[in-house]
Parts: C-alpha cells; structure tokens; sequence
C-alpha cells in the first residue's frame, strides 16, 4: 500500500530575496535624475559617478578619493528589503 505524500515544508529566509539598491538625495527621497532600481551597489556608483562626472563636478581623470567624496556628498544608497521597504546603507553628505 503506497503512503500518503508527505506535505513540503518551504523555509522562507530572508537571504534568499534579491537586493536591489536605490539612490536617495539629500532628504533621503529617490534622487530626481537618477531614480531607477540598480542590481548592485557597484551598478548604483556607476551610474552616480557618471552622473557627476556629466556635470562637471569633478576634473577628469581626478584621483578616486576625489571622485569618492563628491558621490558621498550628492548621493546616499538604499537596499531593498524582503518587507519590500527600503533601508539606508549611507545617507548623503
């Protein structure tokens, strides 16, 4: 005589949900020009940084610690979360 099927128990982590990351302007809002979802921290920086490099707010070619502080100036980060809210990994300024 065969078994019944034996129920599958799922395990929900909160690992297992995708991160994505945002970038956040002074007031902590979605930053004007640059709100879209990013797949990586480093999708996100890329797109600051030519941001701030399309405005002239950095010489080219300037030295990474430069090129550092003004992102960290003009942009903040968000991760998405399982909730699906948004926490703040670096406020601007």
């Amino acid at each position: 005589m065969a078994s019944a099927p034996q129920p599958v128990h799922v395990i929900s982590s909160p690992w297992a949900v995708a991160r994505v990351y945002r970038l956040i302007d002074g007031h902590g809002r979605p930053h004007a020009e640059l709100d879209e979802v990013f797949e990586s921290l480093d999708a996100a920086h890329e797109a600051a940084l030519a941001w701030i490099e399309g405005r002239c707010l950095v010489e080219p070619q300037a030295p990474t610690g430069e090129l550092q502080a003004v992102l960290r100036r003009h942009f903040g980060v968000e991760v998405s979360t399982a909730s699906g809210s948004w926490r703040t990994l670096r406020h601007p300024g």
